[in-house]
């Protein structure tokens, strides 16, 4: 953890620390690969409108790594292990349905393989009454593969609707989707470039889908 003189927080995760995961290097994504990741996924979730972490490449007492805004609140695994009964409630509540549209959107985007009911990497508040969700963690996104990766515990699919914002968001990135995707391909590279753009497809054309069925 860092502090900094703004008073700001900063967990710093260094590249050299980073594990081989098999079902993310099955999908191309190697240790010391995710760092830059980590990066993209904010500029993602900036693309369609999802509040992620500020995070930024950095390199710290000589190692290379990145740098991830810390905030103080609780994951939904806070809630799990305090607060079972209440965890339950949440996660089967209409509220957190709705506030895990815009978060599914983002992780179909960029192919997420670490989120799923890995409920660490949910953080949770309400404000003024209203349940917000903020994914964090996106080192193991972005693969190599076009499809949305489809594994048990890991991985959810498409929202089920979209809201009205997430539906703007879409249709704006959809029609000049090159801006973002040329901010991501020095992070990810043009292999994982072409898969966003072809989930981007994919998600657009269920959005219109599911729009002429309400």
């Amino acid at each position: 953890m860092m502090d900094t003189t703004d008073g700001s927080r900063w967990l710093f995760k260094k590249r050299s620390a980073e594990q081989p995961v098999e079902r993310a290097e099955e999908r191309g994504i190697q240790a010391q690969q995710q760092a830059p990741r980590e990066v993209a996924g904010q500029i993602a979730g900036e693309a369609i409108g999802v509040p992620v972490p500020d995070s930024r490449l950095a390199t710290v007492g000589g190692e290379e790594g990145v740098l991830i805004a810390w905030h103080d609140k609780n994951s939904l695994f806070d809630l799990a292990a305090a607060d079972p009964s209440g965890f339950i409630r949440l996660i089967g509540s209409e509220e957190f349905r709705g506030a895990m549209r815009s978060v599914d959107a983002l992780d179909y985007l960029i192919n997420n393989l670490d989120r799923g009911v890995n409920f660490a990497n949910y953080l949770y508040e309400f404000q003024s009454g209203v349940l917000k969700v903020t994914p964090i963690d996106h080192a193991l996104s972005f693969t190599s593969t076009a499809e949305r990766a489809d594994i048990v515990g890991q991985t959810r699919g498409l929202p089920e609707s979209y809201p009205s914002d997430l539906a703007q968001k879409l249709k704006d990135l959809h029609a000049n989707p090159e801006p973002f995707l040329e901010k991501i391909r020095p992070l990810v590279g043009d292999a994982a470039v072409d898969g966003v753009r072809h989930r981007l497809d994919v998600m657009y054309n269920d959005m219109l889908a599911k729009q002429q069925q309400q």
